[in-house]
This record gives C-alpha cells, structure tokens and sequence, in this order.
C-alpha cells in the first residue's frame, strides 16, 4: 500500500541508516535550524519545548531558504 501511494504522490522511497548524520543531510541540517529556533526561546518556554515545535516548523515552511531558494 505505502508503494502504491508513494506512485500516486510521484514520490521515491528512499532509506537512510539511523545515527548517521551524513546518511540524510537535509534532515540533518534541518533539524539543527530547529535546535537553533528553540535555543532561542526562554528556560520557560523550553521547559514545555514540544508545544513550539509545531509554530517554529511552520515558521521554518514558510521562509525562504537562500542555498535552495524554497
């Protein structure tokens, strides 16, 4: 089922090796802009830190990135 959606949608399946950052590096850079976006928030906000992830995707979705143009 997950082949035949993957058609539909025009999308390749591809896998990646767990912990090994170079297997994946737009994930990985990715999800070090994230660690950088909440960094920014305050010891308060980063107690409850799940609740900002949402937002600060969004965010992240939405801006232009220079090196891709996106």
């Amino acid at each position: 089922m997950i082949k035949e959606l993957c058609q539909l949608a025009g999308m390749v399946k591809s896998r990646t090796t767990p912990c090994h950052a170079m297997g994946n590096g737009m994930v990985e850079c990715f999800n070090q802009t994230l660690l950088k976006m909440l960094g920014t928030h305050g010891k308060d906000q980063k107690a409850d830190w799940k609740s900002h992830v949402g937002p600060l995707v969004q965010a992240y979705n939405v801006t232009v990135l220079p090196r891709t143009g996106l």
